[in-house]
């Protein structure tokens, strides 16, 4: 479907989560859950495009009164800004179409003789090498994204990064797996942005739990994070995860395994929280202002998903669907849609 030249979109008829500051606040000041829920229906009845942007977000009566527009029917399905995968490898996923599908199995176990489930990863830097790297590029105003797997690589990231302070840059590390809690303070001081893969916490958490007991806990912890005031940012590291986001926040939400244990239940986060590491979250750690949310102004990037994803029953999460994809205000998938 695209618009026709001078009428825009309105999207009407299910659930609409903006994910953004408007919906922030209206959590913040409800009294009540019955409240909040009110007057957050009511603030996004309708969302409305023109172009490539959100032109407002209110009553259906308000949007119509914008000018001429057609209508999408969401019939009881739920509209969300679009996804931002913070980490992933689209190069790579493509490639995987010629691989062997092991989604079906259990653990790694079922895959790889060894089982092992690695806490730590490889050093491409010679002894100081990394931090003075990191810096310099601080210094001179760059956002790094380093890949740090370990209380040692994280460390040896914190070090450089505190060298050159600089908050404003929204530092990342990448994968940010099994941090200390003092690494997590000063992670905070710097305003670090952690990216972690919380399905990976499902596929191998079984692995890690097994040969480092005293470490797995920490694995992808957003909760303590979260705790600690540092943005709750996830990612799919597709395709050593698939890029589902349902099935992501469902492994955020509940941190289970494929063996049915819980893995840190104080790395834990709210299903809300999940979803804002995918829109909000997401956007922040890229550094970007213009998607994550759908509000006035902001590109019209947006999915249409099956059911509610922050209403259904938690152990239907992962089966939630993403059934439409729009991208700077177009149908982008499916393309089949008929116009109303």
């Amino acid at each position: 479907m695209e618009q026709r030249p001078g009428s825009g979109v309105i999207f009407v008829g299910g659930p609409v989560h903006t994910m953004g500051r408007s919906a922030g606040a209206i959590a913040a000041e409800a009294e009540t859950a019955e409240a909040e829920a009110e007057e957050a229906a009511a603030a996004a009845e309708a969302v409305r495009v023109d172009g490539r942007r959100v032109t407002a977000v209110g009553r259906l009566a308000e949007l119509r009164g914008l000018g001429d527009a057609e209508t999408v029917d969401l019939d009881g399905r739920c509209l969300m800004p679009g996804f931002v995968d913070a980490h992933t490898h689209p190069l790579m996923h493509g490639q995987c179409a010629s691989w062997a599908d092991l989604s079906g199995a259990a653990s790694i176990d079922e895959v790889v003789p060894c089982g092992c489930g690695a806490t730590h990863g490889y050093l491409y830097h010679g002894d100081g090498e990394l931090e003075d790297l990191l810096a310099a590029s601080s210094a001179a105003g760059l956002q790094t994204a380093t890949h740090a797997q370990g209380p040692d690589a994280i460390e040896a990231v914190l070090r450089g990064l505190e060298r050159a302070p600089r908050p404003d840059l929204r530092h990342r590390i990448e994968h940010c797996g099994f941090p200390t809690d003092d690494q997590i303070e000063r992670m905070a001081r710097l305003a670090v942005v952690p990216v972690p893969q919380p399905t990976q916490v499902y596929r191998y958490g079984d692995g890690v739990r097994r040969d480092h007991p005293d470490l797995a806990e920490r694995m992808y912890a957003s909760g303590l994070f979260r705790d600690a005031g540092l943005a709750v940012v996830l990612s799919s590291d597709a395709p050593v995860t698939a890029p589902d986001v349902p099935m992501a926040c469902w492994s955020a939400e509940t941190r289970l395994t494929s063996a049915g244990h819980v893995l840190g239940a104080g790395a834990r986060v709210t299903r809300r929280e999940a979803f804002e590491g995918y829109t909000t979250g997401g956007a922040l750690a890229l550094r970007r202002s213009d998607v994550g949310a759908i509000e006035a102004g902001m590109l019209a990037d947006l999915v249409i998903l099956d059911e509610d994803p922050l209403t259904v029953p938690t152990d239907r999460l992962p089966d939630v669907t993403v059934v439409e994809t729009w991208v700077d205000g177009r149908q982008a998938w499916p393309s089949n849609r008929t116009p109303t």
